[in-house]
């Protein structure tokens, strides 16, 4: 299960500050950025070695540091190109609040993030006040949970803008084993061009016996 992330952490810090540059426009700054968290973080995994830690916490730092060789590749070919035009940013922690964020009178569809949390706050309110107003389904939400045959309806699809330009993603799989009775199982999903990760997660399988 995953836990709250601490952002105030010096190694979250070092990791996710050369994708937020790249979505400031500081492509240079981030290029150094870059090669300095991949220096720092080769160095915390040999020190990780040296002191036994788990496996399977190792290899989490490692990949870390194949996505951040693979992001400080693709700037460093587009600046000996000479432009940084049509670059493929990652997705940042910035762009997940920005899209949680519903503007005032935009009438325009939410998006997948913004029903999800649309979802999770109308439950939570009424699970804690059973009151029949509390639990009258917001227009916005009708569509989802008020559909005549939900099973035949995919989840969300009545909430998207049907003019929206359809997107292409990659999703690969990619277990292995890393200690017994354990096996991690990471999910990438990568832009339609099979080029550029946007997304992983790790999940830790344990076998209790």
């Amino acid at each position: 299960m995953a836990g709250k992330i601490d952002t105030n952490n010096d190694i979250y810090k070092l990791t996710a500050r050369p994708l937020i540059l790249e979505r400031e426009g500081d492509y240079d700054r981030a290029i150094k950025v870059y090669q300095n968290a991949i220096e720092i973080l080769c160095m915390s995994i040999e020190k990780f070695k040296k002191m036994n830690v788990r496996r399977v916490n190792r290899k989490m730092f490692e990949r870390q540091v194949q996505l951040h060789r693979d992001r400080l590749a693709y700037l460093q070919t587009l600046k000996r190109k000479g432009s940084f035009d049509g670059i493929v940013l990652s997705p940042t922690v910035l762009d997940a609040i920005e899209e949680l964020a519903v503007k005032d009178a935009d009438s325009s569809p939410l998006t997948l993030s913004q029903m999800r949390q649309a979802l999770h706050i109308y439950r939570s309110i009424a699970d804690e006040d059973p009151s029949t107003g509390a639990r009258e389904t917001p227009h916005h939400l009708k569509p989802i949970l008020e559909a005549t045959d939900s099973t035949q309806i995919p989840i969300f699809s009545t909430s998207l803008a049907t003019a929206a330009e359809p997107l292409t993603y990659r999703i690969f799989h990619d277990p292995e084993f890393v200690e017994l009775g354990a096996r991690s199982h990471w999910l990438f999903v990568k832009d339609a061009s099979n080029t550029h990760v946007l997304y992983a997660l790790q999940a830790v399988c344990v076998v209790v016996q």
